[in-house]
């Protein structure tokens, strides 16, 4: 797989989770063995110190050749892999690569999607979606960072 984001390098910036508690949020991406997927780290930490969110993710292929963000999380039960469900062209011209795990429309399973957007001037912006099983699906937290170094 020839990794389909030309956006490596280190980001930092501000989020806001779903409690509504800010964090401060850093954020890497990095090809990986020769091009075949990318390791993806991210973590959100509230101002005083809290860790919200500590990410270890890989983007690669799955043995049935669809992109796969393979989630490693303090907030996940194991690796959790998300499909690569869509990537859409803004009018603003970013692209958003959103990535799914169960059936949103299922109200009585866990399902998930996280957006990655790729923004203009060395921006990104890492969202998650989410609903628990008997509960509604909607943006539960997200984060816009700004790339400090490649």
């Amino acid at each position: 797989m020839s990794t389909p984001f030309d956006i490596q390098g280190n980001y930092n910036g501000n989020g806001i989770n779903h409690e509504g508690q800010k964090f401060e949020a850093h954020f890497s991406l990095k090809s990986i063995l020769d091009g075949k997927g990318c390791s993806l780290n991210f973590s959100a930490i509230g101002s005083n110190g809290e860790n919200f969110h500590t990410e270890h993710s890989l983007i690669g292929s799955d043995f049935q050749g669809n992109i796969c963000l393979f989630v490693l999380s303090n907030n996940h039960t194991g690796m959790t892999p998300h499909i690569l469900k869509n990537v859409e062209e803004t009018p603003m011209g970013s692209k958003k690569f959103i990535f799914g795990f169960g059936n949103i429309q299922e109200i009585n399973s866990f399902r998930e999607e996280i957006v990655l957007e790729v923004l203009n001037d060395n921006k990104i912006d890492y969202r998650y979606f989410w609903g628990m099983p008997g509960g509604s699906f909607a943006e539960r937290s997200g984060a816009i960072m700004n790339l400090i170094s490649e």
